[in-house]
């Protein structure tokens, strides 16, 4: 799993979260660091969507062109109001979130991908 957030406390609980329901965590500060990180073969990337450098869209259109990650699920974090969820993730959680939750959302993704 990749997380990318430019807020390190957020990664951190993220990452203990998701670790301690027995997943492998990789985490990135930005868009273009979270690209970078690819060769990990996310199952599942979290992703914020205001980021400074590359923002949570554009790191979104640069996956999408990447044919091993055309079907990766995101699941965007996000704390702006957001009317729909963004094209090319698979669903929104409004932080800030229910830690459980997170963890349904998450489950849940992974099952149908």
């Amino acid at each position: 799993m990749l997380v990318i957030d430019d807020d390190p406390s957020i990664r951190t609980l993220y990452a203990t979260v998701l670790e301690d329901e027995g997943y492998r965590v990789t985490t990135a500060t930005q868009g273009q660091d979270g690209l970078d990180q690819l060769a990990c073969r996310p199952d599942l990337i979290l992703l914020d969507l205001m980021m400074p450098v590359m923002d949570g869209r554009e790191f979104l259109i640069q996956l999408r062109r990447r044919a091993a990650h055309r079907d990766t699920p995101v699941l965007v974090m996000t704390a702006s109001q957001v009317a729909a969820t963004p094209t090319g993730a698979q669903a929104v959680m409004r932080k800030p979130f229910d830690v459980r939750a997170l963890v349904d959302r998450v489950s849940g993704l992974l099952a149908t991908a």
